[in-house]
Parts: C-alpha cells; structure tokens; sequence
C-alpha cells in the first residue's frame, strides 16, 4: 500500500533547491491515491505553463512517498553465508559481496544465529563447528572477518559443500 504521497514543487535540474517541510503541490497537478494504485496528472494549461518557464523547459517533476512495511520480526534466522573467494572475485565483485555482508550483519537480530564460510583452492570457516549467537562481539569479529577476504586460487565446491551441510544440520 502506498502511503505519504506527496507531488513536490517543480525544480529545475541544476538548481539545488531545498524542499520544504509542506512542499506545494505544482499547478495543474491531480493526486488520486487508492490502495494500490496511485495516479498523478500534470496538465497545465498555455497560461500556466508561461508561468511556470518561458524557454518550455520545465526541469524535474518530483514525486515523493512511502510504502506501508509489514513490521513483523519474523522468525530467527540460521544462517551460513557461503563466500567465494577464489580469483574470479577479483575486484568489484568482492567489493560488492562484501559490502552487502555488512549491510546483512546490521539487520540480524539478538535471537539469530550464523557462520561464514569461504571457499576457494581452499574452505574457510569462520567459527568451525557452530553457528554464533549474534551479540555486539561476534558482530564485531565477523566484520573483521569480512575485512580479511581475499580472492586467490581456483574453487572447491565439492569441500564447502560439504563443511556448509555438517554446519547446517547442527542447527535441526
């Protein structure tokens, strides 16, 4: 469901105007806002549009809103992240892989729990044997963890495949 709907104040691109608090909706703008569906129509007549630009270049139409989350907490989490490292990941793509690590480590909850194993020529386990409980420690630790990842070697997939499964049956 779409909610906070709001048509901001025309802007000209290379302009960096700040938008207020209570943005006037621009001239000529229609807002039909229903469950689902959101329709916005901007028609100004030949006069408003002589207000609004003389050269015809209106600049950016600006559309600002929010969805309605579901804010359910869900069930705790076990989780193995799987991490290739070999050489293939060079570059962006560690960079990339990562970043989204951090990002995942900050959406765990206290009542989670999870490991990491990387694989290349050779498998990694971060905590072998266990998945942690997620406290500010391990939180910590995993991150440098993370920090340590370097791509180099070929992959084994039959080997982390098979240290990923010992990890997650430990956890049935």
């Amino acid at each position: 469901m779409i909610r906070d709907l709001e048509v901001l104040p025309l802007r000209n691109g290379a302009s960096a105007q700040k938008i207020s608090v209570k943005p006037e909706t621009p001239v000529a703008t229609e807002i039909s806002n229903e469950k689902n569906v959101c329709r916005i129509t901007f028609s100004p007549n030949i006069v408003q549009q002589a207000k609004i630009s003389t050269s015809g270049m209106l600049g950016d139409f600006l559309v600002r809103y929010d969805v309605q989350r579901d804010m359910g907490i869900g069930d705790i989490q076990n989780v193995v992240f799987v991490i290739d490292t070999s050489a293939s990941m060079l570059g962006k793509k560690i960079r990339q892989t990562k970043d989204a690590l951090f990002t995942i480590l900050k959406d765990l909850r206290p009542e989670d729990h999870f490991n990491f194993i990387s694989f290349s020529s050779k498998v990694k386990v971060w905590q072998p044997g266990r998945l942690v409980p997620v406290t500010p420690l391990t939180v910590r630790d995993a991150k440098k963890f993370i920090f340590t990842l370097v791509p180099s070697g070929g992959e084994t997939f039959r080997t982390w495949s098979y240290t990923n499964t010992g990890l997650c049956l430990d956890r049935t």
